[in-house]
C-alpha cells in the first residue's frame, strides 16, 4: 500500500481513538473509583497516540519533502541538459544555415563570392554610383587555352591552378573592389569607385600582369596562365547590370579575336564581332554536312635547290551566307564549340587521300603538313586516328608531317613526350610550328621527336627589326645544334628570302613562291616549278 495512504489510514484510526477516549472522559463519572485511574489511563494513551501520529506525519511529510526536493532537482538537472542540447541543436542550426548561406553566395573551389553574390555587389556598386556620380568597372576574365592545361595537367591540379588564379585576383586588387568566379575559368571583377578611365587602366594593367606572373602548383611545376579580358565601364558603356555585364563579354570575346592575352575596353563596333560570331557558330553546325570545307595548300621550296619539297594544308570554309570566313576567325570557335576534332579529322583525311592520289598519278610532292590544334593534340583519340587515316587512305606515314604549336609543350612534358614518341613510332614527321611566339624553350628540342622547326612569320616580316633579326639567327643555329631542319614561313620578299638563304634556312614558304592553292592549282604550279627553280636562282 501507498505510503501516503497508509499515513492517512493510521492516522485515522490513532485520531478516532483519542476522540473516543476524550469521549468517554467526558461521559464517565469521576466518581467512580475505577474513573479517575480510566480517565489517567485514557488521557494519556491519547497523548501518546496524537503524539505518535505527530511524529508520524511528521516523517511521511519529511520524506515526502525530500522526495519533492530529489524531484524538483531531478527535473532541473533534466532542464539544464534539455536547455544545453537545446542550445547545441540552435548553434548546430546556425551553423547549418551559415553553410547553406556560403554555399548559395560563395564558389566551392575558390571560395571566392560566385555569380548570385556578384551581382548583389554589383547591384550596390550600381546605386551608389548613381547617387555619388561616380564609375565602376566590370572586368570579364577568361583563362586562354585552359582546357589545354587541365587536360594535361589533370583536373585536380587544374582546380589547384584556378584557386591560385584567384587568390593572384584577390591580390591585385584593392579591399573595395570584388573578384567572383564564374565557373569554369572564367572571373568577374568589379572595380569600384574610379575617378577617371586612366585610373581603370592602371587597375587593369595591374591585374592582367599579376595573372601571368609564374607560379608553382607543386615543387616541380611552374604554371604559366593568360588571360582574355573584357572591360564594361559605368556609365559609359551602360547604365543597369545586364548591359554591363553583356558588354565586358563582347570585349572579352573581342580580346580572344585578336590574339588572346589582353585587356580591351568595350567599343560599340565591336557589336559587330560579336554578332558574327554567333552566326559563325550556327553556321558551323551544319558546315561539314553541307561540304562547304575545302582545303587549299601551300607549297614549301627548298632554298638550296628551288624544289617544292612539300604543301601544308590550310582548310578553308566558304558560307552560303557568311561568304568566305577567315582561318583567324573559324579555328578559335570550333576549338571551343568542340567541333574541332570533327573538322580536325576531315582535314586530316583529305589532305592525306590527295597526296596518295598525288603520288597515284606521279607527281612528287615529299609530305603534307597538317596542323594540329593543341585541344587535338590532347585528344586520347589521336594517335590512334592518325593510325587509322593513315591505313584507310593508303598513304606511307613517312609523308605526313603534323604540325603542333608550342602550346601543347607547356604543361605534362611526359605525357606530350609519350605522344610524340608513338607518332614517331608510326613514321610520322613532327614539325614545331609557330616557334618563338609561346613558351620556347631548348628542352623542347632535347626531348621530344621533333624533325622540324618552323619560324613564325612574325619574325619574317619584321627583319628589318634587329632583335628580330638575333632572335632569327640564334633559332636556325639552335635547331641546326640539334639537327632539325628550319622552315622560314611568310617569305614574301626577295630581302627576306636572300636573309633566310644567308643564314642557313633549310625551306622557306610565303606568297614570293605562292598563296595557298586549290588542289589543281597546285599541280599546275609543280608541273612548272622548273621555271620557278629557275626565277629563284636568277634572283640569288
Amino acid at each position: 500500500m501507498d505510503r501516503r495512504i497508509w499515513s492517512k489510514v493510521l492516522s485515522g484510526l490513532i485520531l478516532l481513538y483519542s476522540l473516543g477516549s476524550i469521549a468517554a472522559m467526558l461521559l464517565w463519572s469521576p466518581d467512580w473509583p475505577i474513573g479517575q485511574n480510566l480517565t489517567t489511563v485514557l488521557m494519556i494513551s491519547s497523548l501518546v497516540c496524537l503524539t505518535v501520529l505527530y511524529f508520524y506525519n511528521n516523517s511521511v511529510i519529511q520524506k515526502e519533502r525530500q522526495a519533492w526536493l530529489n524531484r524538483t532537482r531531478h527535473l532541473e538537472e533534466e532542464v539544464e541538459i534539455r536547455s544545453e542540447q537545446l542550445q547545441e541543436k540552435n548553434a548546430q542550426l546556425k551553423t547549418f544555415m551559415e553553410d547553406i548561406h556560403h554555399l548559395g553566395y560563395y564558389d566551392a573551389l575558390t571560395d571566392l563570392p560566385n555569380r548570385r553574390l556578384f551581382l548583389r555587389h554589383l547591384t550596390k556598386a550600381l546605386e551608389s554610383a548613381r547617387y555619388q556620380g561616380k564609375m565602376f568597372a566590370v572586368l570579364f576574365v577568361d583563362l586562354d587555352n585552359f582546357k589545354v592545361l587541365n587536360d594535361n595537367l589533370g583536373h585536380n591540379l587544374g582546380d589547384a591552378v584556378l584557386k591560385k588564379v584567384g587568390e593572384k585576383i584577390s591580390a591585385a586588387i584593392r579591399p573595395i573592389d570584388i573578384v567572383s568566379r564564374h565557373g569554369g575559368d572564367e572571373f568577374m571583377i568589379l572595380l569600384n569607385e574610379i575617378a577617371h578611365l586612366e585610373e581603370a587602366r592602371q587597375h587593369i594593367d595591374n591585374i592582367h600582369r599579376t595573372i601571368q606572373e609564374p607560379f608553382l602548383i607543386s615543387e616541380d611545376m611552374e604554371v604559366f596562365v593568360e588571360a582574355s579580358i573584357g572591360v564594361a565601364l559605368y556609365p559609359r558603356h551602360g547604365d543597369n547590370i545586364e548591359k554591363l555585364i553583356k558588354y565586358a563579354d563582347i570585349a572579352m570575346y573581342e580580346a580572344k579575336h585578336q590574339g588572346k592575352n589582353q585587356a580591351i575596353i568595350y567599343t560599340v563596333e565591336m557589336h559587330r564581332y560579336y554578332a558574327r560570331r554567333m552566326a559563325l557558330d550556327n553556321e558551323l553546325r551544319s558546315a561539314l554536312k553541307n561540304e562547304e570545307f575545302s582545303l587549299y595548300y601551300q607549297p614549301q621550296v627548298s632554298i638550296k635547290t628551288g624544289e617544292i619539297v612539300g604543301v601544308e594544308a590550310l582548310v578553308r570554309w566558304h558560307n552560303h551566307i557568311l561568304g568566305a570566313v577567315n582561318p583567324s576567325e573559324l579555328i578559335p570557335i570550333v576549338e571551343e564549340n568542340g567541333q574541332i576534332f570533327p573538322l580536325g579529322e576531315w582535314v586530316l583525311t583529305t589532305a592525306c587521300r590527295q597526296l596518295k592520289m598525288w603520288h597515284d598519278e606521279g607527281y612528287r610532292i615529299p609530305k603534307v603538313g597538317v596542323n594540329v590544334s593543341p585541344v587535338q593534340f590532347n585528344s586520347e583519340k589521336l594517335v590512334g586516328s592518325v593510325q587509322r587515316i593513315l591505313r584507310e587512305t593508303g598513304l606511307a606515314a613517312r609523308h605526313l608531317e603534323l604540325e603542333i604549336t608550342e602550346g601543347v609543350a607547356i604543361f605534362n612534358e611526359k605525357a606530350v613526350s609519350n605522344k610524340l614518341m608513338a607518332l614517331n613510332e608510326l613514321g610520322v614527321k613532327i614539325a614545331l610550328d609557330d616557334f618563338g611566339t609561346g613558351y620556347s624553350c631548348l628542352a623542347y628540342l632535347s626531348q621530344y621527336p621533333v624533325d622540324t622547326l618552323k619560324i613564325d612569320q612574325r619574325f619574317i616580316k619584321n627583319l628589318q627589326n634587329p632583335d628580330n633579326r638575333i632572335l632569327v639567327d640564334t633559332m636556325i643555329t639552335m635547331a641546326h645544334n640539334f639537327n632539325l631542319k628550319v622552315i622560314a614561313e611568310g617569305v614574301s620578299t626577295i630581302e627576306q628570302y636572300k636573309y633566310v638563304r644567308d643564314k642557313g634556312c633549310d625551306e622557306m614558304q610565303g606568297y614570293l613562291i605562292s598563296e595557298p592553292l586549290s588542289s589543281d592549282n597546285l599541280i599546275r604550279l609543280v608541273e612548272m616549278y622548273n621555271q620557278k627553280t629557275a626565277y629563284i636562282q636568277s634572283i640569288s
